[in-house]
Protein backbone atom coordinates (compact mmCIF):
# COMPACT_ATOMS: atom_id res chain seq x y z
CA UNK A 1 0.00 0.00 0.00
CA UNK A 2 1.41 3.65 -1.03
CA UNK A 3 1.22 6.01 1.59
CA UNK A 4 1.57 8.92 -0.07
CA UNK A 5 -1.42 11.85 -0.05
CA UNK A 6 -4.66 12.25 -2.46
CA UNK A 7 -4.29 15.01 -4.41
CA UNK A 8 -6.77 17.73 -4.08
CA UNK A 9 -8.36 19.16 -7.40
CA UNK A 10 -11.02 21.51 -8.48
CA UNK A 11 -12.37 19.20 -11.09
CA UNK A 12 -12.18 15.64 -11.96
CA UNK A 13 -13.08 13.79 -15.58
CA UNK A 14 -15.63 10.80 -14.53
CA UNK A 15 -16.57 8.75 -17.57
CA UNK A 16 -16.62 11.57 -19.80
CA UNK A 17 -18.55 14.25 -17.49
CA UNK A 18 -16.21 16.63 -15.86
CA UNK A 19 -17.46 16.86 -12.37
CA UNK A 20 -16.71 20.20 -10.20
CA UNK A 21 -15.47 20.23 -6.53
CA UNK A 22 -18.46 23.10 -6.12
CA UNK A 23 -21.40 21.12 -7.76
CA UNK A 24 -21.75 23.30 -10.98
CA UNK A 25 -22.08 21.54 -14.21
CA UNK A 26 -20.70 24.50 -15.90
CA UNK A 27 -17.33 22.53 -16.40
CA UNK A 28 -19.22 19.58 -17.82
CA UNK A 29 -21.19 21.63 -20.29
CA UNK A 30 -18.10 23.64 -21.44
CA UNK A 31 -16.65 20.67 -22.14
CA UNK A 32 -19.24 18.99 -23.86
CA UNK A 33 -19.66 21.72 -25.96
CA UNK A 34 -16.38 22.16 -27.24
CA UNK A 35 -16.62 18.29 -28.35
CA UNK A 36 -19.58 18.95 -30.24
CA UNK A 37 -18.67 21.83 -31.66
CA UNK A 38 -15.72 19.62 -33.11
CA UNK A 39 -17.87 16.90 -34.14
CA UNK A 40 -20.20 19.70 -35.87
CA UNK A 41 -17.39 21.36 -37.90
CA UNK A 42 -16.13 17.31 -38.96
CA UNK A 43 -19.57 16.76 -40.07
CA UNK A 44 -19.73 20.29 -42.27
CA UNK A 45 -16.37 19.73 -43.70
CA UNK A 46 -17.64 16.28 -44.64
CA UNK A 47 -20.50 17.71 -46.85
CA UNK A 48 -18.80 20.70 -48.14
CA UNK A 49 -17.33 18.41 -50.88
CA UNK A 50 -21.34 18.03 -52.08
CA UNK A 51 -22.67 21.07 -54.00
CA UNK A 52 -25.92 21.18 -52.76
CA UNK A 53 -26.62 18.87 -50.06
CA UNK A 54 -30.26 17.92 -48.84
CA UNK A 55 -30.92 19.58 -45.65
CA UNK A 56 -33.17 16.41 -44.30
CA UNK A 57 -29.62 14.35 -44.78
CA UNK A 58 -27.85 16.65 -43.02
CA UNK A 59 -30.11 16.66 -39.92
CA UNK A 60 -30.42 13.03 -40.30
CA UNK A 61 -26.41 13.34 -40.17
CA UNK A 62 -26.41 15.78 -37.39
CA UNK A 63 -28.51 13.60 -35.44
CA UNK A 64 -26.64 10.29 -35.72
CA UNK A 65 -22.76 11.82 -35.60
CA UNK A 66 -23.55 15.40 -33.47
CA UNK A 67 -26.12 14.95 -30.91
CA UNK A 68 -25.19 12.14 -29.27
CA UNK A 69 -21.98 14.19 -28.25
CA UNK A 70 -23.61 16.96 -27.29
CA UNK A 71 -26.78 14.86 -25.34
CA UNK A 72 -23.50 12.31 -23.55
CA UNK A 73 -24.44 11.69 -19.70
CA UNK A 74 -27.60 14.18 -20.07
CA UNK A 75 -29.46 12.25 -17.93
CA UNK A 76 -26.93 13.39 -15.43
CA UNK A 77 -26.88 17.46 -15.86
CA UNK A 78 -29.82 17.82 -18.74
CA UNK A 79 -31.58 19.88 -16.57
CA UNK A 80 -29.20 22.52 -17.22
CA UNK A 81 -29.95 25.06 -20.03
CA UNK A 82 -26.97 24.18 -21.95
CA UNK A 83 -27.23 27.77 -24.24
CA UNK A 84 -23.54 26.65 -25.32
CA UNK A 85 -25.09 23.29 -27.24
CA UNK A 86 -28.21 24.99 -27.76
CA UNK A 87 -26.13 27.82 -29.99
CA UNK A 88 -24.40 25.06 -31.96
CA UNK A 89 -27.47 23.29 -33.11
CA UNK A 90 -28.74 26.91 -34.41
CA UNK A 91 -25.94 27.53 -36.42
CA UNK A 92 -26.05 24.10 -38.04
CA UNK A 93 -29.73 24.44 -38.79
CA UNK A 94 -28.92 28.00 -40.50
CA UNK A 95 -25.95 26.51 -42.38
CA UNK A 96 -28.32 23.39 -43.80
CA UNK A 97 -30.71 26.17 -44.77
CA UNK A 98 -27.97 27.94 -46.21
CA UNK A 99 -29.62 30.98 -44.56
CA UNK A 100 -27.77 34.10 -42.57
CA UNK A 101 -26.92 33.64 -38.74
CA UNK A 102 -29.28 36.58 -38.36
CA UNK A 103 -32.20 34.45 -39.50
CA UNK A 104 -35.02 33.99 -37.19
CA UNK A 105 -34.39 30.73 -34.73
CA UNK A 106 -37.77 29.68 -34.59
CA UNK A 107 -37.97 30.30 -38.84
CA UNK A 108 -35.14 27.48 -39.36
CA UNK A 109 -36.65 25.27 -36.76
CA UNK A 110 -39.76 25.27 -38.40
CA UNK A 111 -38.75 25.21 -41.95
CA UNK A 112 -36.61 21.59 -40.28
CA UNK A 113 -39.12 20.35 -38.68
CA UNK A 114 -36.44 20.45 -35.45
CA UNK A 115 -37.25 21.85 -31.48
CA UNK A 116 -34.24 22.71 -28.98
CA UNK A 117 -31.91 20.33 -27.65
CA UNK A 118 -33.25 20.75 -24.00
CA UNK A 119 -36.49 19.25 -25.21
CA UNK A 120 -34.70 15.74 -26.75
CA UNK A 121 -32.56 16.11 -23.04
CA UNK A 122 -35.39 16.05 -20.92
CA UNK A 123 -37.15 13.16 -22.43
CA UNK A 124 -33.81 11.44 -22.16
CA UNK A 125 -34.01 12.30 -18.22
CA UNK A 126 -37.73 10.98 -17.88
CA UNK A 127 -37.16 7.78 -19.68
CA UNK A 128 -33.53 7.49 -17.18
CA UNK A 129 -35.47 8.27 -14.14
CA UNK A 130 -38.77 5.92 -15.03
CA UNK A 131 -36.77 3.50 -16.05
CA UNK A 132 -34.36 3.32 -13.14
CA UNK A 133 -37.92 3.26 -10.76
CA UNK A 134 -39.27 -0.23 -12.41
CA UNK A 135 -36.26 -1.53 -10.43
CA UNK A 136 -36.70 -0.71 -7.47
Amino acid sequence: MSSSPLEATNEYKYLGIVLSDTGSLRPAILTLANQTRKACFSLLKSLSHLSHPDPSLQCYLFDSLVRPVAEYGCEIWGYARAEELEVIHRRFCKSALGVPITTTNLACYGELGRSPLIIKRKVLMVKYWLHESCWQ
